[in-house]
């Protein structure tokens, strides 16, 4: 008959103990790790605050974009020579442009 190996009773309460013990170990890494990812990815997006001042700047300029083609489109008859209404829009255009990059420099996008 084949010997029954046995182990100490102070051995089986550590394997009993520290199975458990390392699989909390190793869950509570994968949850800090994923932790980090999250708070990494908020990072990067920026707060509702950013992306409010990201949504405005962008809507200006596209509606500065927009004014300066339409009176683009109407000095046409008038060309070569700019009228100052034009001159004025594409200033404020090149403005609100400027204003749209230094926002998106200053991040991470």
């Amino acid at each position: 008959m084949a010997q029954r190996v046995t182990l100490p009773i102070p051995l089986k309460l550590l394997l009993l103990a520290g199975i458990p013990v390392v699989g909390a170990l190793v869950l509570g890494i994968l949850l800090a790790r994923d932790a980090q990812r999250q708070a990494l990815r908020a990072e990067a997006l920026g707060t509702i605050e950013n992306l409010a001042r990201l949504s405005a700047a962008m809507s200006g300029t596209i509606h500065g974009l927009q004014d300066e083609r339409a009176q683009t489109a109407l000095d046409l008859p008038k060309a070569p020579k700019e009228s100052l209404q034009l001159r004025r829009v594409r200033a404020e255009s090149d403005q609100r442009l400027g204003a749209l990059l230094a926002f998106l420099v200053g991040r991470d996008v």
